[in-house]
């Protein structure tokens, strides 16, 4: 509104043991002296009315109880992150969409707070995308709804809506990706992605006979995890090198990725390693498909690696030199480490697998001043992926951007 025109502001407040209403409005006037324009605020509800949401959450708090109650149950992160969300709209006391809103953001940067912190330090793209799409889906106002309890109950079936969407997504696209692997194919992936590995898992089921290259995946040897979730599927599996790619790929037919987040450009955040794996597979004409649930679109617009949000080093002190996977016994994978004039500190997974998660290179007098860098991941333009697999179809990355536009609309 331009600074020259008049305005009045005015207040009026009502107040009962419940409730609090205090209603700021500003009305402003053109040379008619017409109103043209009025704003106001909702009802706010006292704070001790609304669930509380610390933003340093003991280990008893309810909401966190929630989540980790659905993750026990091996929903993925953002999935259990938009069911606790539920949780809250079915328990909130707001009565007002503000007050829900309120509560809703409240929870979410709980929830993003405490996944920030069981991820080493950052809080996944996929994560954030996820809610704020649950956040904009579930509570878009519907004007012919007569009354708050009604939309409120609204809200709280579209989130359901939402989540059985969501759940489904992975086998939908485990249906359209599978087509792509054919007979006598030798498929390239990095890291340990689920989408990914139901693809793979659904072109076995369809008597497809493929053999799988492995990136280790360090620093955290997610590669290891990976390779042994296909191996008790009757995939076979070779586990390479991550710096190996490029010796490898010119044996390779395609190369299969999962996605953190997928970006309005139509390029993919993901594990680090990725870039430069795709930049070698498209020096190679290698096809690189990349299999990501539409909940994982974000609203970025990445240009260089500098420009991820939160991508932040692990905490990790000395660089992992987890053991590299040389042998398939009996179903179970296992490592091999050659001892040479430093010292390996090894530790075993629950499993009993050699997955190197702990290994640390300790020697010499050296490593103590050493720097030590561990990204969790990088960008990846566009112009390297050939195709998306998703719940929404089969994508261009010149189609993401639209497909993101039609799910904030």
């Amino acid at each position: 509104m331009p600074a020259h025109m008049p305005s009045v502001l005015f207040a009026y407040s009502y107040h009962s043991d419940a409730l609090s209403y205090s209603l700021p409005c500003t009305i402003y006037f053109d040379t008619a002296n017409a109103p043209v324009m009025e704003a106001a605020l909702e009802p706010s509800i006292p704070p001790s009315n609304l669930p509380s949401h610390s933003s340093a959450p003991s280990s008893d708090d309810p909401l966190l109880s929630v989540f980790r109650s659905h993750l026990e149950k091996n929903v993925p992160v953002p999935i259990a992150g938009v069911q606790t969300l539920l949780h809250v709209m079915s328990s909130s006391r707001a009565v007002t969409i503000m007050g829900i809103q309120n509560d809703l953001k409240a929870a979410t940067s709980e929830l993003i707070e405490y996944e920030r912190r069981i991820s080493g330090g950052r809080a996944s793209i996929s994560f954030r995308a996820c809610v704020e799409l649950f956040f904009r889906y579930a509570t878009r106002k519907n004007d012919d709804v007569p009354d708050f309890e009604t939309l409120n109950k609204l809200f709280i079936a579209r989130g359901h809506h939402f989540v059985a969407n969501a759940l489904k997504s992975r086998l939908g696209i485990a249906e359209l990706g599978h087509s792509f692997v054919q007979d006598g194919m030798m498929i390239l992936t990095h890291g340990r992605s689920e989408v990914v590995t139901g693809v793979l898992i659904r072109a076995a089921q369809s008597n497809k006979n493929f053999t799988v290259m492995v990136t280790e995946g360090r620093p955290e040897g997610s590669g290891f995890k990976a390779a042994e979730r296909l191996t008790e599927a009757g995939i076979p599996v070779t586990v390479i090198l991550d710096s190996a790619a490029a010796y490898f790929m010119e044996r390779v037919d395609i190369v299969l990725l999962g996605a953190e987040g997928v970006v309005e450009s139509g390029g993919i955040v993901n594990k680090i390693g990725t870039c430069q794996l795709a930049m070698v597979a498209k020096l190679y004409n290698k096809p690189l498909y990349v299999a990501a649930e539409s909940y994982k679109f974000a609203r970025l617009y990445p240009l260089t690696q500098a420009d991820l949000e939160d991508n932040v080093d692990n905490d990790v002190e000395k660089p992992l030199f987890p053991p590299l996977l040389t042998g398939i016994e009996g179903g179970t994978a296992t490592g091999k480490v050659e001892e040479g004039e430093g010292r390996h500190r090894q530790e075993r997974g629950s499993s009993g697998n050699l997955l190197g998660k702990n290994t640390i290179f300790d020697s010499g007098p050296g490593v103590a001043a050493m720097t030590t860098k561990n990204p969790s991941c990088d960008y990846t333009p566009a112009q390297y992926i050939s195709l998306l697999f998703t719940d929404l179809g089969i994508l261009t990355p010149a189609a993401v951007s639209d497909e993101l536009i039609k799910l904030y609309q």
